[in-house]
């Protein structure tokens, strides 16, 4: 299994457009064949058990939140295969467009993992 993990940090008035965004991008992943994502919304971001903070390290201001999503699929081959076809699609190009005016991509944290 191989996931990308975005942590995104977005100014709270553009949650719901950034939802809509992010879910409408995971149907055109699940429809390349894509194993889906999670959208995951900062609820608690103060640091515990000795951790850094999530608005220190992210350097977030007061109106911003943190978003992760996850997009999985089943290895890098297929993430690969996927991601071409996606790419490929004028409607991913659409919805970066847009999500390019509400997130500064400077501070994304992306990564890919694959399960231990």
């Amino acid at each position: 299994m191989l996931t990308t993990v975005n942590l995104i940090p977005i100014h709270r008035e553009h949650v719901e457009i950034f939802l809509r965004n992010e879910r409408s991008a995971g149907a055109i992943y699940r429809e390349y064949g894509g194993l889906g994502n999670e959208i995951l919304l900062s609820v608690n971001l103060a640091p515990g058990y000795g951790c850094a903070a999530y608005g220190a390290t992210l350097d977030l201001a007061p109106d911003e939140v943190v978003c992760i999503v996850l997009d999985r699929f089943r290895d890098r081959d297929h993430y690969e295969e996927v991601m071409a076809r996606v790419n490929a699609d004028p409607r991913i190009d659409a919805i970066f467009s847009e999500f390019k005016q509400m997130v500064d991509l400077r501070r994304v944290v992306r990564g890919e993992f694959e399960r231990a």
